[in-house]
């Protein structure tokens, strides 16, 4: 009571927000869709908007019909059928001072929950925040666009509110639809639903929010990805914009670990809700709305953020050109290597004896895990730690590598492998560029400069730090916290073994290891020493598959993923919410 301010603002006041965010979580609870606990929340939300002075609009869901969301064969959200009479989007405008006719910016958080599920997190949070940017840009004394805030209704089921508020609008409406979902948990906040919609102008925009505001902004490039080349995968309220061809995004905070596991949970209690979070992303959102730059900027050029001091715009057309560089630079490395490879004779057989080798180790690494699996009665027990499952087996494959090297390697024929070394690594890069994917080609290439730097010195030494730098993108790839969060998101299959995601990763890394060896010449007590270590070390993963407990039972995870950890931290005894 004592620290609530007498005086209204203009300035964005959090505590305010995160008042909002406690009214909807505890003094109502969970807010599913037809229950009469949401009217009373579209009631709360009406009336403050009512004591600001607004006329609030009235958007009603009516029947909501969706069909089943897939990824990759596994359904990720089930289909719906609903009539939702009661269900309504609340809407307020609030115009240019300058009269300004333009499209609007839009800002959307949803009421809803799922069953169960108090919602502070997902999404009353962010509910509190835009409450709170209403009044704040009621009070500015400049509004350089019209904007439009809405709360939105019937988001868990199938995006009903949004869905049906983007039909309600006409095409030249809204300019920008910004989604807050998600909102709250500790950390910088991020972006998503990056489509091909937004060009160079709006993403200046919300790189621009970010300095005004101080806030840290990342924007993960496996997420631009998927909303580049996959939109209809888009689960959140800009979703609904995005299927109609209008700019629009999501703004949430992935948290510690990338993954929570108390959403949609019982556990998403207001205590949750970091205050620095929710201030930053209410920051966030005011700097936004008040850029006087246009919402339609002329500057539409695709560019991508990559992950450089947070999140660095770059455009496509210079990645493009930077990736063309690397291609050709690969090409001319791959010709100097061809040149230095020694004898012609019998250099084919020896290479393809070393990739036979390769690729038999592989097989056995993955059917040692496969068994291993068994041991542990787990379908996936790595998923639970990634990292620490990793480094074992790369161990044992470069050491079981290291085993069978000594006959191969005394007349150099194998050199001949460095080419196809690079040539692996440049592929998958190369497939990337000409299919436009050029905010994730550099990955590999990037693997595949290191590779063909090789090339060009014949010292053990050298080539031994060019691998360690080739192995760089190849651990971002498999880093752990991605991994997990692909699996979170039922992107990857909950049977996939480790040891092949490490194997289809690492092949050109496997393959560049033999031309180490061969400048290196390590004697033959190496080899017998690596035979050793490669047998204990499949013995040390066999052995701890028999006797390590996985997080979570094997039943449990098949039926509903890395969720599972939460049951079992509460069946232990160990709290999940902070």
């Amino acid at each position: 009571m004592l620290s609530w301010p007498h005086v209204a603002t203009a300035a964005p006041q959090p505590e305010r927000a995160r008042e909002h965010a406690r009214m909807l979580v505890e003094d109502i609870g969970p807010r599913v869709a037809g229950s009469p606990a949401i009217e009373q929340a579209q009631e709360r939300v009406r009336a403050i908007f009512g004591a600001l002075g607004l006329a609030v609009e009235h958007v009603a869901v009516g029947h909501l019909e969706t069909a089943p969301v897939r990824v990759a064969g596994e359904v990720v959200v089930p289909a719906h059928v609903m009539d939702l009479p009661g269900d309504h989007t609340l809407v307020v405008r609030l115009p240019a001072h300058d009269g300004a006719t333009e499209p609007a910016i839009l800002f959307m958080a949803h009421l809803d929950t799922v069953d169960g599920s108090p919602g502070a997190v997902d999404d009353a949070a962010a509910v509190g925040v835009l409450l709170e940017l209403t009044r704040a840009l009621l009070e500015t004394p400049s509004r350089p666009h019209p904007v439009m805030i809405a709360i939105t209704a019937a988001e868990e089921p199938g995006l009903g509110g949004a869905r049906a508020l983007a039909a309600s609008l006409r095409p030249d409406e809204v300019a920008f639809a910004v989604s807050l979902d998600l909102i709250g948990r500790p950390g910088p906040l991020a972006q998503n639903g990056l489509s091909r919609l937004l060009g160079r102008g709006l993403l200046q925009r919300l790189a621009a929010a970010a300095k005004t505001a101080s806030v840290a902004i990342e924007a993960p490039l496996t997420h631009q990805v998927v909303s580049r080349l996959l939109p209809q995968l888009e689960r959140s309220d800009h979703g609904a914009f995005t299927e109609r061809g209008i700019p629009a995004m999501h703004l949430f905070h992935r948290g510690p670990g990338h993954i929570d596991l108390a959403y949609h949970s019982a556990d998403d209690v207001l205590a949750r809700v970091d205050a620095d979070a929710q201030r930053d992303a209410l920051a966030f959102v005011h700097a936004l709305a008040l850029d006087p730059a246009p919402l339609r900027p002329d500057d539409d050029a695709p560019a991508t953020f990559v992950p450089l001091a947070g999140a660095t715009l770059v455009r496509d057309l210079w990645l493009r050109l930077l990736e063309l560089a690397a291609l050709v630079v690969v090409v001319f490395a791959l010709h100097r290597a061809r040149r230095r490879d020694g004898p012609r004779e019998g250099r084919s057989l020896g290479a393809l004896a070393w990739i036979a080798a390769v690729l038999v180790t592989w097989v056995a690494a993955v059917a040692i895990e496969l068994l291993a699996a068994r041991l542990a009665g787990h379908p996936q027990p790595w998923i639970h730690t990634p990292g620490r499952a990793s480094v074992p087996w790369l161990f044992a494959v470069a050491a079981a590598l290291l085993a069978v090297a000594p006959g191969w390697y005394r007349d150099g024929r194998t050199r001949a492998v460095l080419p196809l070394a690079i040539v692996a690594a440049a592929i998958p890069g190369a497939a990337l560029l000409w299919f436009g994917i050029v905010e994730l080609a550099w990955v590999p290439l990037s693997m595949a400069l290191a590779l063909a730097a090789m090339a060009f010195t014949s010292r053990a030494q050298r080539c031994a730090i060019f691998l360690a730098l080739a192995m760089l993108p190849a651990w971002a790839i498999v880093d752990p916290l991605r991994l997990r969060e692909a699996s979170y998101h039922g992107f990857l299959g909950r049977t996939v073994p480790l040891s092949l995601i490490l194997a289809v990763v690492f092949l050109p890394i496997a393959l560049a290891w033999l031309h180490v060896i061969v400048l290196w010449r390590p004697p033959r007590v190496v080899h017998r020493a690596a035979a050793i270590v490669a047998a204990l070390a499949i013995l040390g993963v066999l052995g701890g598959a028999a006797v390590t407990r996985p997080a979570c039972a094997g039943d449990d995870f098949a039926a509903r993923g890395l969720a599972c950890e939460r049951g079992a931290a509460v069946a232990a005894g160990v709290r999940t919410t902070p």
